[in-house]
């Protein structure tokens, strides 16, 4: 996503990682921006809390409470889809710029209680939450990204 969409990575942006454990995505926009906020109470790898411009904060992503705002807003939260998909609605009201972009991993997940699927194909799953992401004035386009896995795809949109 980042070789093909130089534009958006550029040295003086900031994003904000939402489900930022254990890193990977975090160093690799830390190598690009000037600054990644990573949101997990998981912890992260010791080599992404060592960079000069990682500052992990340990907390629920709905509970924080945010000074700046961000050119730059992921999500890879290991979430039921529209319960992330909510959670990246917020924040990008509250916190994303206009022009912004969200990256937004969408994942079929399976209900605690029932154990039945969220939705009924990842397709499905991805429709639902890129209608609810257009719905609040979100353009968007789903992509298969090389490391998503078999049950999860990515939705970039432009706030």
């Amino acid at each position: 996503i980042m070789a093909a969409n130089p534009g958006i990575f550029t040295p003086e942006k900031v994003a904000l990682d939402i489900g930022a454990a254990p890193g990977g995505w975090t160093r690799a926009m830390a190598s690009k921006l000037k600054k990644v906020i990573a949101v997990d109470r998981a912890k992260l790898d010791p080599g992404v809390t060592a960079l000069q411009n990682v500052v992990h904060l340990k907390e629920r992503a709905e509970n924080l409470s945010l000074e700046e705002e961000f050119d730059i807003l992921s999500n890879d939260a290991n979430l039921l889809h529209m319960q992330s998909a909510q959670i990246s609605l917020d924040l990008a009201k509250k916190y994303l710029k206009k022009g912004g972009v969200m990256i937004h991993t969408v994942k079929l997940g399976v209900i605690p209680r029932t154990g039945s699927p969220a939705a009924k194909s990842l397709n499905h799953a991805a429709g639902e939450v890129k209608s609810e992401f257009e719905s609040a004035g979100i353009t968007c386009d789903t992509k298969k990204l090389k490391y998503n896995t078999r049950n999860e795809t990515t939705i970039i949109g432009r706030k």
